[in-house]
């Protein structure tokens, strides 16, 4: 049966496009995406041209899900042929979880990589309807307000009777079953199932893969599956730190150090002194921890001095001949147990003869060094010890238990309520400090010592903090949670299998009977682990929802954790906020797009996402201030919730009112009904805090049909609050006094409602309150005016015929305007490519020739063209970030000049392209009457339409390699209807009357005919015309005989900074190669010349690229094509190749050579060393003339060009090597620099774009808000304000050499 997706109209399927560059790695980078939706991989310009391989573990239809299978993807390409343009592979996307892609070329196997998350699609209720995440109402216990219940661990409890601390992960809590009962999993699953079918409610749990409980029988019969002393005996000396510390727990507990100023209460900050001092006296000296870390001296000593006796010489294969000596840690953390690295210590000290005197001078060294490193050690613990007595560590755990007023005030020191909680568990007998230490020494014993688990503040999420490396333990920086064993998974199964296994079958139970999953502890799991368990739930539950709450404090960060586990909500807490700006920026941040927001089309770039927000009033680690009395107010929010999400309710607007009031709007973009909240915070008590009596009024736009609801929170008198021992009671001295669905008038909160007008059909109501009180909430429904309502019915009509996503909302009008009887696409089936210039295109110059110019928007700039790509390059920034701030959407809501302009541009103009114009002044009336907020995006929507149908007719118009081109070929030939219009002013002279049958153009102003590009390669502006091949004929003989002249009206007028030498030409054919020779040095001969212009720097009147050839002397000549081509096929490479070898026969200057491998850029410049500068002028010869070139001569010359040329957009006009080369051209420049002043060096370093076809072409011509390319860049592709934006010939050698191809 075929997908969802597949079975959907091309319009309707939503795709998005993920543009892979060489050498980005994106695994921080959260892409979500919906079952159903096609994601396509395409080439970005680092790629293209490269045989690029796509990998990615998403499974084949049918196939189970394997993390580590990864499988490569094929290419598909549009066009029928090979084009990096456009092919892309693609995934269509029907199962949730977490995939990752990575991909490579020729050698390099990962270039690049990333994940991607597709969310799983929720269903409840006997009919299996979809439950979008956005309709997600969650609560901890049993309430039918909500649509999703979340069920702490119902597994068997550990001693603590904490739920996440687990006694046996695989059973049945049986304190769940009434006497005489015994349910089990399988009751669980039925009655899970039967929430979901007839309450319309899902179910999810925790799963906790971090710890288990203490006194699990599991973790004792399997200590292996814990962080122990034998398997990670890095911790031995934290272990003999968290007994010491226990020791003196029974000390001061007996009074033993009241008379140290230390008694059992500890209630003030000279106790914590006198603790301090006791640390520091007594415990640290006593249990000497940097023994730990030491080494033996006199041993090591002994055994250096040994070697040394028997000569024995340093492993240089170890030690590389570098010295440097080398300590070697004991992996199992004995007293003195490091060792010296004797390969180091023999390179490092060596004696200067094997005299006894000189060995023992020798080991007196290394006895000195080994001190110094054992002090250091004694130093580093000494640092340690430092933290672990510090105010967050010891002494701070102390003050809060026991002093701060927030702390539970556990009161004097026992063994009940130690001095600080155990880091490490110990199953055996009291006994001594000293009979403990023993201990150390029986692996039977000490794999039982297990370390707990717990949390540190600030650390980094993606470290175990149980891990060797980490000295966690031993600077007691570890929050400990005393009831629970610290999980030891290794790398892989293999490490831990028993533990892997019961985990395996705790994560299948959890996925078989419930819909989803909290990923306890998330940040501290590992994150190998939770993906192998996410992965077997998710075999079991495909549509398994995630859920997780992170405290990395970085979204980056949150994005690992939510990429590689495929999460699908972030749990955001309310109550985490300190005051009401808080919580509004959470609302903005996590809510939704915004108000006015864009139309996006379905396929369209794949764009980062933010985690999916599961937004919590408070969570299950918290206690609610308030929970009797406000149920139905719950009731009341939840449903509100759960409506607004359902009905498409996607867009968030935050107005912070005042300190305490913030007013939050949901919208929906197709209806345009919005729901305002006004909410009065309440985070400060109101008994003791000062709240402001003036409420300030607001200012709905648009109808108020309702009061959802409003309500506050009074009090009562219902007694004082007792805490219940066994029940969560709240504070029952608050109610809520609610009203639900009430006309304005009726309402206790609103004193007074007023209608003002804002503009046309944009109404505004000004609200007055009245016991806004703290703790108030007050919703209204909101619909436009009548008439707006109906008008934005009427666009999204018209809309309608370009994409059927305008449906919905739409309203029919009977009577439509003339100018929109006709669809669009048929009124530009009549325009031609020059109404298709003005519609389009026309730069300033060119529009002010009709007397106008391009639209200049305030405070920001002049749009590039006229036409609608002005616009569109700069919407097209806009629309993706909904970039609602942008002076272009700020210019809209203000006014309608910008409106106005873009249709009464065209209605000025006759024929086909007025009634275009005529069309947008139309679809303008409704626009003009709608919101001001809501104008951006329906401009946009009108904009793109118009533009879409533009670009199909222009298509149309062009040839059958355009059209069925790739969009790179489509995005060059839009060119030529940018480049080629009509203008008023033509500089072109009339047509001949001699010349017959060529193209022509008539003049709009005289009627006349007038010669265009064709009609001037066809005839000559010379009043004697003649046939084309007879100029070419003359052209030839005269050059081959010679020519001297000087250019007609020279002067000023033809170059104003030309000398007058400069004017005269000499030219002729050297008989001897067959060469053209000739010119001067202050012509500017070919296209690469650069008149000089700063008479500061001296260089005015000198061209910067001279191309003067010294011009033989010759009689006349006469001589056959094919002579003369014999000719220069035999000169060619004898004059121009560089060969480098010695004493080469054809090499006239051997001294000037300094690159070889290349051909000359010229041959026989009066300046000789001209000739052997590398430009890349000898590739158009190759080109044009391919015959002249050797293959093997020419491809390694083009290999020196590709790597010293060859930049991101063409190829630059010298090597770099060059000692005039400066690759930043500034015309505005005019200093003393001879080479720079007044851009001089245009063509000494600057990378010529019309030189190649390069695929970075593709991006800049996609980015330019031109759509052309330019002229010239700077070096490595650098943007040059000096260049022409977009020029023919730069984007026509392209599209000539894609026709060639």
């Amino acid at each position: 049966m075929a997908s969802t997706s597949q079975m959907l109209p091309q319009h309707l399927k939503q795709i998005r496009v993920l543009m892979l560059n060489d050498k980005e790695n994106l695994e921080r980078t959260l892409f979500r995406l919906e079952q159903g939706f096609e994601l396509q991989f395409r080439l970005g310009p680092s790629l293209q041209g490269r045989r690029v391989m796509v990998h990615t573990n998403y499974p084949l239809e049918g196939q189970p899900f394997d993390r580590n299978n990864f499988r490569v993807l094929a290419w598909n390409y549009p066009t029928g042929r090979e084009d990096d343009s456009d092919k892309f592979c693609c995934l269509d996307l029907q199962i949730a979880g977490s995939y990752q892609y990575y991909f490579g070329y020729g050698d390099i196997e990962c270039s690049g990589r990333g994940y991607i998350v597709v969310d799983p699609v929720l269903r409840v209720g006997g009919d299996n309807h979809v439950l979008p995440l956005d309709c997600i109402t969650i609560q901890t216990y049993l309430s039918k307000c909500y649509n999703m219940i979340h069920f702490t661990p119902l597994q068997t409890l550990g001693e603590s009777r904490s739920c996440y601390s687990l006694a046996d992960q695989l059973t049945f809590n049986p304190e769940f079953s009434p006497e005489g009962e015994s349910y089990n999993w399988e009751d669980v699953g039925a009655l899970v199932e039967k929430v979901r079918t007839e309450w319309n409610m899902l179910c999810i749990t925790d799963v906790v893969y971090n710890h288990t409980a203490a006194n699990s029988v599991w973790i004792k019969e399997h200590p292996e599956c814990g962080y122990n002393l034998v398997n990670s005996p890095h911790l031995r000396p934290a272990w003999v730190l968290d007994r010491a510390i226990l020791h003196l727990t029974t000390r001061v507990a007996e009074g033993r150090y009241k008379s140290k100023g230390l008694p059992a209460d500890i209630t003030n900050e000279s106790h914590l002194n006198a603790l301090r001092r006791v640390l520091w006296e007594d415990v640290y000296p006593e249990i000497k921890l940097w023994e730990f870390f030491q080494i033996k001296v006199d041993s090591s000593v002994e055994q250096f001095r040994t070697l040394l006796q028997k000569g024995t010489e340093p492993d240089r294969s170890k030690t590389g001949g570098k010295k440097g000596l080398k300590i070697i840690q004991d992996p199992h953390y004995c007293r003195y147990g490091n060792t010296v690295d004797m390969d180091s210590a023999l390179e490092t000290f060596v004696p200067h003869s094997s005299s006894p005197q000189h060995i023992e001078d020798c080991c007196g060294w290394l006895r000195q060094k080994l001190n110094e490193l054992n002090e250091e050690q004694h130093h580093i613990i000494h640092q340690h010890q430092e933290q672990a007595s510090a105010a967050n560590c010891i002494v701070g755990n102390i003050v809060y238990e026991r002093l701060a007023d927030h702390g539970p005030k556990l009161g004097p020191v026992n063994r009940k309520n130690p001095l600080v909680t155990r880091y490490f568990t110990f199953p055996y007998q009291d006994m001594t400090l000293e009979q403990e230490l023993q201990l150390l020494d029986q692996p039977d014993k000490t794999c039982n010592f297990l370390a707990y688990n717990g949390w540190v503040m600030g650390d980094d999420p993606l470290r175990n903090f149980a891990e060797p490396g980490s000295n966690v333990y031993l600077r007691r920086e570890l929050i400990c949670w005393g009831d629970s064993v610290k999980l030891r998974y290794g790398k892989e199964p293999e490490d831990c299998p028993y533990l892997w296994a019961h985990m395996r079958k705790y994560t299948e139970i959890t996925a078989k009977y419930f819909h989803g999953v909290r990923l306890d502890n998330c940040h501290s799991t590992p994150l190998h682990v939770a993906e192998f368990m996410l992965d077997v739930a998710r075999t079991l539950c495909p549509n398994l929802y995630v859920v997780a709450e992170l405290f990395t404090g970085s979204e980056e960060m949150d994005n690992i954790f939510a990429t590689k586990l495929g999460i699908t909500s972030l749990i955001r807490e309310a109550m985490s906020a300190g005051d009401s700006h808080e919580e509004g920026r959470l609302v903005y941040r996590y809510g939704g797009e915004p108000v006015g927001a864009f139309v996006q089309p379905s396929l369209r770039p794949l764009m980062p996402s933010i985690a999916h927000a599961m937004f919590l009033d408070v969570t299950h680690d918290n206690e609610c201030p308030i929970q009797s009395g406000i149920v139905a107010g719950k009731l009341a929010l939840n449903k509100l919730h759960q409506e607004l999400a359902a009905q498409g309710f996607i867009q968030v607007y935050v107005d912070q009112v005042d300190a305490d009031i913030v007013a939050v709007t949901r919208h929906c973009p197709s209806t345009h009904q919005s729901v305002v909240s006004v909410c009065r915070t309440a985070f400060w008590n109101p008994k003791t805090h000062q709240y402001g009596t003036n409420v300030p009024p607001m200012f709905i736009p648009g109808k108020i049909e309702e009061v959802i609801l409003e309500a506050r929170t009074v009090e009562r008198n219902a007694g004082s609050y007792t805490r219940d021992d066994k029940y969560i009671n709240g504070m029952l001295e608050y109610t809520v006094e609610i009203k639900e669905h009430i006309p304005l008038q009726e309402s206790t909160l609103v004193k007074q409602a007023g209608v003002t007008s804002k503009g046309r059909s944009e109404f505004v109501q000004e609200i007055t309150f009245q016991k806004l009180t703290p703790g108030s909430v007050i919703a209204f429904r909101v619909s436009l005016d009548p008439k707006a309502q109906r008008l934005v019915g009427v666009l999204r009509y018209y809309l309608s015929q370009f994409s059927p996503k305008y449906r919905r909302g739409s309203v029919a009008e009977e009577n439509s305007p003339d100018a929109l009887q006709n669809p669009l696409a048929q009124l530009m089936s009549t325009l031609t490519l020059a109404d298709l210039n003005v519609l389009l295109f026309r730069c300033n110059s060119e529009e002010q020739e009709d007397g106008g110019g391009c639209y200049s928007i305030p405070g920001w700039e002049t749009l590039k063209y006229a036409g609608l790509q002005g616009l569109m390059s700069v919407l097209a920034d806009i629309r993706p970030n909904n970039d609602l701030g942008h002076p272009l959407c700020a210019n809209l809501r203000q006014g309608d000049w910008l409106i106005d302009y873009v249709s009464n541009r065209l209605i000025n103009r006759e024929g086909p392209l007025a009634q275009v114009g005529q069309w947008l002044a139309a679809m303008f009336t409704y626009l003009k009457h709608i919101p001001r907020y809501l104008i951006p995006c329906y401009f946009d929507a009108i904009l793109v339409s118009t533009y879409t149908t533009a670009l199909d007719a222009t298509l149309k118009l062009m040839s059958s390699f355009i059209q069925n081109g790739s969009s790179f070929v489509r995005h060059l030939a839009l060119g030529s209807v940018q480049m080629c219009g009509v203008g008023r002013f033509p500089a072109l002279p009339p047509l001949s009357t001699n010349i017959e049958g060529v193209p022509y153009r008539l003049s709009p102003i005289t009627g006349q005919k007038e010669q265009c590009c064709v009609s001037l390669a066809a005839g000559s502006l010379a009043t004697n015309e003649q046939p084309l091949y007879e100029v070419i004929q003359e052209a030839l003989q005269r050059h081959l005989e010679g020519i001297s002249f000087s250019e007609r009206n020279a002067g000023s007028k033809i170059d104003m900074n030309m000398r007058d030498e400069g004017f005269n030409v000499l030219a002729k054919v050297d008989p001897a190669t067959g060469f053209v020779s000739g010119g001067n040095r202050f012509n500017c001969g070919t296209w690469m010349d650069k008149m000089g212009e700063s008479e500061r720097a001296r260089n005015k009147g000198m061209p910067a690229t001279p191309r003067a050839l010294l011009c033989v002397p010759g009689k006349e000549v006469f001589i056959s094509y094919s002579q003369w081509n014999q000719q220069l096929h035999h000169s060619f490479e004898a004059a121009f190749w560089v060969s480098g070898i010695p004493n080469d026969p054809n090499e006239k200057h051997p001294d000037l050579v300094h690159k070889t491998g290349i051909y000359k850029d010229s041959y026989g410049a009066s300046s000789s060393w001209c000739d052997y500068q590398l430009r890349p002028n000898f590739t158009i010869a190759m080109v044009v003339a391919p015959e002249l070139f050797t293959a093997e001569r020419a491809w390694k010359a083009l290999e020196v060009a590709e790597n010293k040329l060859l930049g991101p957009l063409g190829m630059k006009t010298l090597d770099p090597d060059d000692m005039v080369y400066c690759g930043v051209y500034d015309n505005a420049l005019d200093n003393d620099n001879y080479n720079l002043a007044k851009g001089f060096n245009y063509h000494q370093g600057p990378v010529s774009v019309t030189q190649l076809v390069s695929e970075q072409t593709k991006t800049a011509l996609w980015m330019s808000p031109w759509k052309g390319l330019p002229e010239l860049t700077n070096e490595n592709g650098q943007y040059c304000p000096f260049s022409c934006e977009t020029q023919a010939w730069s984007l026509a050698t392209v599209l000539e050499v894609l026709y060639d191809l």
